[in-house]
């Protein structure tokens, strides 16, 4: 972990500059087959990323391979290697985003619906 801090179940930024992309958290568990990440965002106003990868060093947005982007402007795209794929929604707190693999494919949903 870089510049951050977990308090219960919340992963908080706590250095580094505002709209830096230096600070990462990386978990420790592995998926082998399906499995998923789950997050809620707690606010709007921040501008972030949370997702999957393969690497185990991911420091940056575009090394991950599947991630939700939220701008701080109450917006979330699907983001894939770096690369914008759609997905364009609204968000507020509470929200529930998740990446799923199911059967090999990659499923993105938002308070349970695709």
């Amino acid at each position: 972990m870089r510049n951050v801090a977990i308090n219960g179940d919340v992963l908080q930024k706590t250095g580094g500059c505002q709209g830096c992309e230096d600070a990462t958290a990386i978990s420790q568990q592995m998926l082998s087959g399906d499995g998923y990440v789950q997050f809620s965002p707690g606010e709007t106003n921040t501008f972030w990323y949370a997702g999957l990868t393969r690497r185990t060093d991911a420091a940056q947005h575009n090394d991950m391979d599947f991630a939700f982007r939220f701008n701080g402007a109450r917006q979330a795209d699907v983001v894939e290697n770096g690369t914008y794929r759609g997905g364009d929604t609204s968000y507020a707190p509470g929200d529930i985003f998740r990446i799923a693999i199911v059967n090999g494919r990659v499923q993105y949903q938002k308070n349970g619906a695709l």
